[in-house]
């Protein structure tokens, strides 16, 4: 998980690859050969990247004469090396900021935490809610006064005590002297006494 997110910033090079090598194993030592054979790159690419750190002072060498004379080129870890440490605090970092994400990842969300995620949205439909609702109570009224008026025209003491919507979703007004007003989705207007004759237009007209 470190290498991955360690690769993402520092890209894929074999620099990256030796930095982990040490940051796991920080007592770990060896010449350029078995360096190469742990990296799974050659012995030329291997050195350069060797050179290249030990020139920041994050590794260090030393020289070892085995048998016959041969000098053998051991590499170690600069531990007390400025750039080391801030590397490696970087490592740390990124360690434990990965653990963290993989954390909270795993853990199950509380109703709370669920509550306060889904709280933009539930504000904003909720206002649009209130939006729809004002807007129809703003054509309840203007159809109703219009109905109003009709009623007026027809019995200026009788007026509206119940409004409704009918099976074939009709507008029903009932009037306190027992009068039905039917408004029709087509606009259509139909006025039905108390004896059930209509005064105005055919309730089968609106259907």
């Amino acid at each position: 998980m470190l290498e991955e997110r360690a690769r993402r910033i520092f890209g894929k090079s074999t620099h990256l690859k030796l930095l982990l090598l040490f940051y796991n194993e920080p007592a770990y030592f060896d010449n350029i050969e078995g360096l190469a054979k742990r990296l799974g790159k050659s012995h030329v690419t291997t050195r350069k990247v060797v050179n290249d750190l030990c020139k920041v002072g994050i590794l260090k060498d030393s020289y070892k004469v085995r048998r016959g004379g041969v000098r053998d080129r051991i590499v170690m870890l600069n531990k007390s090396n400025p750039y080391t440490k801030a590397v490696f605090r970087l490592l740390k970092r990124m360690e434990v900021c990965a653990m963290e994400n993989l954390e909270e990842k795993d853990r199950e969300e509380t109703v709370e935490e669920m509550i306060e995620k889904g709280k933009e949205r539930r504000s904003r439909i909720v206002q649009e809610l209130f939006k729809l609702y004002e807007r129809v109570q703003e054509l309840e009224r203007e159809i109703e006064d219009e109905i109003v008026e009709i009623l007026e025209r027809l019995d200026e003491d009788d007026f509206i005590v119940h409004v409704s919507t009918t099976l074939e979703g009709d507008l029903e007004y009932l009037t306190k002297k027992g009068k039905i007003i039917f408004v029709a989705k087509d606009g259509s207007v139909a006025v039905q006494a108390r004896n059930g004759t209509y005064i105005i237009g055919q309730r089968a007209f609106l259907l």
